[in-house]
C-alpha cells in the first residue's frame, strides 16, 4: 500500500531504529505513525543525492554464523536515485554471500562500493558487520537486498524461506508469540516489546530474545 509524502515501506519491526526518543529525534530521521505503526521516510530534503537517504551507508550485518564464499566491492554506486544506473555490469552490485550451511546462503546486495569488511573464507558471526547499505548495481535507491539461497552463485539458485525466531503475529487487537517460523506474505508482524500501545500482546519477550527478532536462525 502507497505510504503518505514519499514513505518507505513500514519497518518490520514496527520498531524505531538508532534508539530515537523524542518527536524531534523521530523527525530528523523521518519516522512519522502510520496505520498504528512507524514508517519511516526514505530520505532527507528532495532525494536526488544518494546521500539524502537514510539507509545509504548504514551497517549491514550477517544474519548468522557462516562462512563468507564470495564478495564484490568495486561498483559504484548510482549518483542519481530514481534510475538504474546504465553502466552496472553485475546487477546485483556489490554484495557478500555467506554459507551457513550445505544448500544454505544468505545474499547481502548492493552494497556501498569500498565498504565491505570481509574476504571468501572469513568465518563471519551473526550481528557482525560485512558492510554498508549502498546503491550499487540495478538499484533505483539505496536499500539492501537479502535472501537465502540453495547455491553461492546468484544467478545459478533458487530462493528458500527465511526462518525468523522472537517475534510477534499481529491479529487484529492482538498478538501471538512467535519463538521461531516463517512469516508468510499479508501477515503484520511486529516487536512485541515495541508495538503500538492499543495491541495486546499474549507475552513479552525479554531484551535478549528480542535482540533475536529478525534474525535469521542458523
Amino acid at each position: 500500500e502507497p505510504l503518505p509524502g514519499g514513505a518507505g515501506p513500514a519497518h518490520p519491526l514496527g520498531a524505531c531504529p538508532l534508539g530515537c526518543r523524542g518527536r524531534k529525534a523521530r523527525k530528523s530521521l523521518g519516522v512519522m505513525p502510520y496505520g498504528g505503526f512507524d514508517v519511516y521516510i526514505a530520505y532527507r530534503h528532495n532525494g536526488r543525492r544518494v546521500e539524502d537517504y537514510h539507509a545509504f551507508g548504514a551497517p549491514v550485518l550477517a544474519p548468522a554464523d557462516g562462512i563468507v564464499v564470495a564478495v564484490q566491492n568495486r561498483h559504484r554506486d548510482c549518483p542519481w536515485p530514481g534510475m538504474v544506473d546504465p553502466l552496472a555490469w553485475n546487477i546485483i552490485g556489490n554484495y557478500v554471500v555467506i554459507r551457513h550451511a550445505n544448500g544454505e546462503y544468505s545474499l547481502l546486495a548492493h552494497l556501498r562500493q569500498g565498504s565491505v569488511r570481509v574476504r571468501p573464507g572469513d568465518q563471519v558471526r551473526r550481528g557482525q558487520i560485512v558492510g554498508e547499505c549502498g546503491n550499487s548495481g540495478h538499484s533505483s535507491e539505496p536499500h539492501l537486498h537479502f535472501q537465502v539461497q540453495d547455491h553461492p552463485n546468484f544467478f545459478l539458485a533458487a530462493s528458500l524461506p527465511v526462518r525468523y525466531s522472537g517475534w510477534c503475529r499481529v491479529k487484529g487487537e492482538h498478538c501471538q508469540q512467535v519463538e521461531e517460523g516463517f512469516p508468510v506474505r499479508g501477515e503484520h508482524v511486529a516487536n512485541c516489546e515495541s508495538a503500538p500501545g492499543h495491541l495486546h500482546c499474549a507475552g513479552r519477550l525479554d531484551s535478549r530474545a528480542v535482540l533475536e527478532l529478525g534474525r535469521l536462525i542458523p
